[in-house]
């Protein structure tokens, strides 16, 4: 199935040959196809893919083209789940949301209208990671069930 990864490049705001290797080389991403989306923002890049590639593959996929091209740029890699606490809305990051927006649009998100299973350790371990505010709400009210 596939879902929403969020790769976040730093180093160059502009797709460098070592992305380009990366996702169209080693991921087999057509650009046209839709299933990536890209911004730049404040010292970096921003995609944001479509695709049932796991983190580590994807994470693998720019390793690999980083020494093909001998480039070094730093990469983080996230799915969707990864990146709740991720605020990249404002001071620069507007095109982010408009990306983010746009990505919605077309593919909806893996969360919205799935119901939260989480346990009550793991909604812990994700308050503690991103704090309340950065809970989605069906997991606040999941984690508001479970307390009960």
């Amino acid at each position: 199935m596939k879902r929403k990864v969020v790769v976040i490049r730093f180093g160059c705001s502009a797709p460098t040959k070592s992305d380009m290797v990366a996702i169209v080389d080693n991921l087999g991403i057509d650009p046209d196809s839709g299933e990536i989306l890209g911004c730049p923002i404040p010292m970096g890049m921003a995609s944001i893919i479509h695709t049932n590639k796991s983190v580590s593959e994807i994470l693998q996929a720019f390793r690999q083209a980083e020494e093909s091209c001998s480039d070094n740029l730093p990469v983080v890699v996230l799915e969707e789940s990864s990146s709740v606490g991720i605020s990249l809305d404002s001071m620069g990051f507007e095109l982010f949301k408009s990306m983010m927006d746009c990505y919605e649009e077309s593919f909806g998100s893996t969360h919205k209208g799935t119901e939260c299973t989480l346990s009550l350790d793991e909604l812990l371990d994700l308050v503690h990671k991103v704090g309340l505010e950065g809970l989605s709400e069906r997991e606040a009210c999941r984690l508001k069930e479970l307390s009960k």
